[in-house]
């Protein structure tokens, strides 16, 4: 039961998309949050922060793994090689983007 919606293209899609949308509401929500309290907590500010990027950023890898997938095939090494690289860089990318905001909220 359970492999059957991980293997379900259109269901996890769906699931991202949703994610996607509810990730930044959830940020903002939780942005709000921290306002209403005062002065921002710098735990519920990270959280927004994470929580906001997050969803985009899994339906942007999602695509981006399968078109690889596809264009290469899942068992060639560029194709590993090709979604390893995007990967790490989309980390570095996303902890760069993170430890700045963090910054400029000091």
């Amino acid at each position: 039961m359970m492999l059957e919606w991980i293997l379900n293209e259109r269901l996890v899609t769906g699931g991202l998309m949703a994610g996607a949308v509810m990730g930044p509401l959830a940020g903002w929500f939780l942005r709000r949050l921290a306002q209403r309290r005062g002065k921002p907590v710098d735990s519920l500010r990270a959280a927004a922060w994470m929580v906001a990027v997050a969803g985009p950023s899994l339906l942007v890898a999602w695509g981006v793994y399968n078109f690889v997938v596809e264009s290469f095939g899942l068992d060639r090494l560029a194709s590993v090689g090709i979604n390893a690289v995007f990967f790490a860089g989309l980390g570095i990318g996303l902890g760069t983007a993170y430890c700045r905001h963090q910054r400029v909220q000091r």
